[in-house]
């Protein structure tokens, strides 16, 4: 009978221990991401073009890309514009103080940028997608993200002439360095969460600055996509919630086109309300008019 059947009598073995693993591997499995994930890797498909299109030049902003050989030269200026705000910052609170109490009261500055950027370490690693860098780095993530920040703060005030840069600092005194910066700024996996910057700024922001972060920000990148930038109006990003430099340029390009966009719909809106409208008020007229006829006797 096994013979006509086909079928053998041989035992089936099933391995419970891979079932079981694979019920675990199926509970952890998540395709969904967290929402606060805004800063990615790139896709290596992009990389069969051409790979350093889309790695930075000479400056990294933010740990993905942190420590870097080629990147490691640029690290030098980071520190002297951290030094430098410093200075300015002390400068603008007292006329005149002992040196000891200048050593002083730069440590309670630095240590009062290290502790504001500690309260928000996990926030800003949780913006990076895949990776934890506040537990993977603990203290070199908030070293770094206060030099990045900083740096990048006083890139834009320097270029908007908020404040003088130093005859011999290089960014600007080299045309070349400026061109690297407008490139490694605008990379999707070089950036630093937005909360950084802002917490910085607003630190770090003297009574006689006027200009907000984002507006020196597109006044930075004003001739990157377009050699004539419209007007800057930073009202339009009141109610964005920004997650980086990058997302900051995205909607400076897509918010007035969605203004327009709406502004036509509006003005349609308006056209054909008013065409309702004067269809309205012929059907009245001609009703009246009908009405008036036959009560002066004429056939309608």
């Amino acid at each position: 009978m096994e013979a006509q059947s086909g079928r053998s009598n041989e035992n089936v073995v099933i391995n419970v221990g891979s079932l079981c693993s694979l019920k675990v591997e199926l509970s952890d499995a998540c395709l969904s991401m967290p929402l606060s994930y805004c800063i990615f890797k790139t896709p290596t498909i992009h990389f069969r073009h051409k790979e350093t299109s889309f790695l930075p030049n000479c400056f990294s902003i933010e740990p993905m890309h942190h420590g870097k050989q080629n990147l490691l030269a640029t690290e030098k200026i980071k520190v002297k514009y951290l030094k430098a705000l410093r200075v300015r910052v002390i400068g603008s609170r007292y006329e005149t103080m002992s040196e000891q109490s200048k050593e002083i009261e730069e440590q309670n500055v630095l240590s009062d940028w290290i502790d504001s950027v500690e309260m928000i370490k996990e926030e800003a690693s949780s913006c990076y997608a895949g990776r934890d860098f506040a537990a993977e780095l603990g203290d070199e993530f908030v070293k770094t993200m206060l030099l990045d920040g900083v740096f990048v703060i006083e890139l834009f005030r320097k270029d908007a002439e908020v404040v003088k840069p130093e005859p011999d600092d290089p960014i600007f005194s080299m045309s070349s360095m400026l061109q690297y910066l407008h490139h490694d700024l605008i990379l999707l996996e070089n950036q630093i969460p937005w909360l950084v910057l802002d917490l910085l700024y607003e630190k770090t922001r003297l009574p006689c600055e006027t200009k907000s972060l984002i507006e020196l920000a597109l006044m930075f990148f004003a001739n990157t996509f377009t050699s004539h930038p419209p007007p800057i109006n930073t009202s339009r990003f009141k109610h964005e919630d920004i997650k980086h430099i990058l997302d900051l340029l995205r909607s400076s390009l897509v918010l007035p086109f969605q203004e327009s966009e709406k502004k036509k719909k509006r003005i349609q809106l308006a056209a054909d309300s008013f065409h309702h409208y004067a269809q309205r008020r012929r059907c009245k007229i001609h009703e009246s008019c009908t009405r008036t006829r036959q009560r002066l006797g004429h056939k309608v």
